[in-house]
């Protein structure tokens, strides 16, 4: 199913979404999320645009009345629902999971145009094993710290493994193994990890 520029479909008991340069448009955003963004620190219009693209790609996903703040780690937070959601950004791709209930979600895009950037990042990390290609590497670590709930500077300090099994990539080196689902699309590399 496409919503305009949106891929969107259903993984199992996830939403899935994503677009490459999506429109944007702030009347669209629900209220709250307006006052947010009103409020917000960033003042750059492509990272203002990037926050509004995932949020009109969640409302996509969520069920009606529900929308997404911010929590204080940085993930989005769902208000009026009980679901988790997360957005991943990069070079005008948009992605987006979400899923009802509790635990974490974590999503990770990564456009082939970043592959270089994503071969220089692994190159900083303590990097056993491998998921393919260094796009793909770097997707699944970076959602497999989304999922954790940390930044990616905390692979700059721990020796991390991947283990591929097909289409899954197991990251060990966090607080616990992360299962990272990697789905190659058109022009960019998506990386999806859930855990209720």
């Amino acid at each position: 199913m496409t919503s305009s520029t949106w891929h969107i479909e259903t993984s199992g008991r996830v939403r899935l979404g994503w677009a490459d340069r999506p429109p944007v448009d702030a009347d669209r955003l629900h209220p709250r999320e307006r006052r947010w963004l009103d409020r917000a620190a960033e003042t750059r219009p492509e990272r203002r645009s990037d926050w509004m693209a995932g949020r009109h790609g969640l409302a996509l996903l969520l069920p009606a009345g529900a929308f997404a703040l911010v929590a204080a780690d940085g993930a989005p937070q769902v208000v009026g629902a009980v679901w988790v959601a997360s957005v991943s950004h990069e070079d005008g791709w948009v992605a987006v999971a979400a899923r009802a209930g509790g635990g974490r979600i974590g999503i990770d895009v990564v456009p082939d145009g970043r592959a270089g950037s994503a071969a220089r990042a692994l190159a900083r990390v303590r990097l056993r094993g491998d998921a393919g290609e260094p796009a793909a590497a770097w997707a699944a670590l970076e959602c497999a710290a989304k999922l954790r709930g940390v930044g990616v500077a905390v692979l700059l300090d721990r020796q991390v493994r991947l283990e591929r099994e097909g289409h899954l990539v197991r990251v060990c080196g966090l607080s616990r193994p992360a299962r990272v689902w990697l789905r190659r699309l058109p022009g960019a590399v998506l990386a999806v990890a859930d855990e209720p």
